[in-house]
């Protein structure tokens, strides 16, 4: 799993369009906030796995002295055995993400949906007035 999920900026114009890969992670589990007076984006959530077993629950079924030569194994339905692990294996996870704009967002016109596993934030630009510009001599 992952601690800081990928993000994609593009400046479409009149607003800001943020990406972010989140596979696997619950919209209820996501929180969108504009914070820094419409300067800054972020993103938090957090992936609660169940804990499963990994061990094998075959059983085997011997004789009275446990050393029956003609030992049945019958696995169990629910019984799972780990062949192999490329994904590191985690319980509870949490994740944080802040991206900073170059220009401030309108913070009453925000729109967040998720969509396979991909978070689209879609922000208007707005005028900063804490800014000016600076004529060159």
């Amino acid at each position: 799993m992952f601690t800081r999920p990928a993000i994609d900026v593009s400046d479409e114009g009149e607003k800001y369009k943020v990406e972010a890969d989140l596979p696997g992670v619950p919209k209820e589990n996501v929180e969108v906030r504009i914070g820094d007076n419409g300067r800054s984006i972020t993103i938090e959530g957090k992936v609660v796995e169940k804990e499963e077993s990994h061990a094998n629950k075959s059983s085997a079924k011997t004789g009275a002295s446990g050393t029956d030569s003609k030992a049945v194994v019958k696995p169990d339905e629910s019984s799972t055995t780990q062949i192999s692990t490329e994904r590191p294996f985690t319980r509870n996870v949490s994740f944080t993400r802040t991206v900073w704009l170059p220009k401030p967002v309108d913070t009453k016109h925000v729109s967040a949906k998720m969509e396979h596993g991909v978070l689209t934030i879609t922000v208007n630009k707005t005028h900063d007035k804490a800014s000016t510009v600076v004529a060159i001599d």
